[in-house]
Formats: structure tokens, sequence, C-alpha cells
């Protein structure tokens, strides 16, 4: 494949993904189907249909996408910390951030793993992704450690999942019951947990 066509390729792709989410975001998981986002993208159906065989294609994608961009946002934010608290403040503030921001998206994201747990290929395929994706973001935490000087003592896949549960739960907290835990105690929390990654101590 040449350059242009490689080009012409990726343009294509990003058009689909952009009216996939927009559609996602306000309709919901259930409400979008492969013709609704051919309209959207201005193109035919065949075209999109040639790349996702099924709007649960689409999401995976987005959902790789979203995690791509999020590390690449972490890195940036903590490219000039030189302690360990200011790292743990700094990763703090982006899962916060995270959270409020990008409410509807998180909530479209347990939408879909509801919609996985009753589809067992389905729920197969996104648990491998999930496992790549904490993978992706484990590498992500232990590059911002090592990028300011600072030891990390606990595996950095570990630490993403426990941090990803907890900015979960406030993202769910806030989208499922219209509730917010206080910021300044969200904040408290999640720099304990980065600020002293320990392996737990078994019962």
């Amino acid at each position: 494949m040449d350059r242009t066509s490689t080009a012409r390729r990726a343009s294509i792709d990003a058009r689909i993904l952009a009216a996939a989410r927009a559609l996602f975001v306000r309709h919901g998981f259930y409400g979008v189907t492969l013709d609704d986002v051919a309209a959207a993208a201005e193109l035919s159906r065949p075209t999109v249909a040639s790349r996702y065989s099924a709007p649960e294609d689409l999401f995976v994608c987005l959902m790789q996408a979203f995690c791509e961009q999020r590390c690449a946002q972490m890195r940036a934010r903590t490219a000039s910390c030189a302690t360990r608290e200011a790292l743990a403040q700094s990763l703090a503030e982006h899962w916060l951030t995270l959270t409020r921001d990008e409410v509807a998206w998180l909530s479209l994201s347990f939408e879909f793993y509801a919609f996985a747990r009753r589809h067992p290929r389905l729920e197969r395929r996104l648990r491998d992704q999930r496992e790549m994706l904490w993978g992706h973001l484990g590498r992500c935490i232990a590059e911002c450690y090592s990028a300011a000087g600072l030891r990390l003592d606990v595996a950095p896949t570990e630490l993403a999942r426990m941090c990803y549960a907890l900015g979960a739960g406030f993202a769910l907290d806030a989208a499922g019951f219209g509730a917010n835990m206080p910021r300044e105690v969200a904040r408290e929390l999640l720099t304990t947990l980065l600020l002293r990654p320990r392996s737990p101590t078994p019962l």
C-alpha cells in the first residue's frame, strides 16, 4: 500500500471513529448502528462495514484510542516532576480531571462492559484488551517514575489497576448517581496510593 493510500485509509478511519464516538455519547451504545455511523461520517455503509463488522468493534477501537490519548497526556503532564510527591500529585490530578471531563464516555464504558458480560466471545476479547490497556497504562506510569528518577515499588500494572478502580468508582458515582466525591478527598486518596506503592501484605 503506497503512502497516499495509507494516508487516505487513516483519514477514513479517523472520520468513522469520530462519528461513532459522537453518536455513542449522544445515544448510548445500544442506540447506534453501522448505518448511523456511515451517515454521520458521510461514507457508504459498505465502507464502514469493511473495517468494522459491528458497533462493538467500533467501541473496542475507541477504548484503545482513549487509553493511548490519556497516556500521552499523562506523560506530558508529569514531564517536569522531579519528586515523588510532585509526581503523585500530578498523576492524581490527571485522574481526577479525567473522571470529571469524561463522565459521558466513562458511563458508556460501563454500559459496554455490561453488554459484553452477556456475550462470552466479546467478553473474552474485552478482557484481553483490558489487560493490554492496563499494561499500557502501567508502562506509562513506570516511564513517568523513571523519568523523574524515582523508584516504583510495586508492579506498575497492579498500580494502574488500583488507580483505574478508584477512578472508575469516582466516575460511576458521578455518572450513575449524580454525586461527586469532594475533589480534595479524592485527590488525597489517589495521592496516598501513588506515594506509597507497596505490594499488599497477605492476610
